[in-house]
């Protein structure tokens, strides 16, 4: 992959979704992640094998190679088919205790295509972060500020230099368990924070896309993180949220500037 990176920053895989789920390929892929690789997955028809298709039918795989996904959207588009979207029991009232906690000029993160910030007398504004441009289509209000963003590279030393130091008043995440890092991530919230804002991080404990979870959200892993770059930070256990295709405990901790 080292060798690989000196002459491209792109890479072009083709598999069928089984193969996507195989352990090996998952740490290959994730290898290329961490190296900063542009990962693209060429989808075929079913059955259809690459080589064969490049021989018989060039222009069927040229015309693949041009709408490749990114590895994201390919776990995520791969992964929705599994679950029912219209299921939303719980998320209403998840929404309900986010937007109370949140005003001023809001940042939502690694949201996906749902948003915990409902339209609020108590809100200027929403911008919106998300590393899935498929999600960032299907969001659901589509009038608010959104921008196709990953926030590994943070943990891989760059600045969301595109904000102003100290612009938000609330800072929302809920994806930290696709992070490989938090700390760097928080530490940069910290920095964009206005002074006497809050952070606000809700999962579930055994929640997320099983081929894109780096670990499952530990409340008191996330709250040591959060103390560390300078927050002061209260856990609460949301016992009433129940989905129903999550197993585990909905938290929400809550970080002050």
């Amino acid at each position: 992959l080292k060798i690989l990176h000196r002459y491209t920053e792109k890479l072009f895989i083709s598999f069928d979704m089984d193969f996507a789920g195989d352990t090996a390929t998952k740490r290959g892929i994730d290898l290329a992640l961490s190296q900063g690789f542009d990962i693209r997955v060429i989808t075929l028809p079913e059955g259809k094998d690459p080589a064969d298709l490049v021989v018989k039918s060039p222009e069927a795989w040229a015309k693949a190679v041009q709408e490749a996904k990114s590895i994201l959207e390919f776990y995520f588009e791969s992964t929705l088919k599994k679950f029912n979207r219209k299921d939303v029991r719980g998320k209403k009232e998840i929404a309900k205790i986010i937007t109370s906690k949140a005003r001023g000029a809001v940042l939502e993160t690694m949201c996906g295509f749902n948003s915990y910030f409902n339209n609020s007398s108590q809100i200027d504004s929403v911008t919106v972060i998300d590393y899935c441009r498929e999600m960032l289509e299907r969001y659901k209000f589509p009038k608010r500020r959104r921008i196709l963003y990953n926030l590994e590279k943070v943990n891989r030393g760059k600045k969301m230099n595109f904000f102003e130091d100290c612009c938000f008043d609330t800072i929302g995440c809920w994806g930290t368990n696709y992070l490989s890092r938090l700390k760097p991530v928080f530490a940069e919230f910290y920095r964009i924070l206005d002074h006497g804002g809050n952070v606000l991080v809700l999962e579930n404990t055994h929640e997320g896309y099983h081929e894109l979870v780096k670990r499952y959200f530990n409340p008191n892993r996330c709250a040591t993180q959060l103390k560390i770059v300078g927050f002061n930070v209260t856990i609460t256990h949301l016992r009433q949220l129940k989905t129903k295709w999550c197993f585990g405990e909905y938290y929400l901790v809550e970080g002050i500037k």
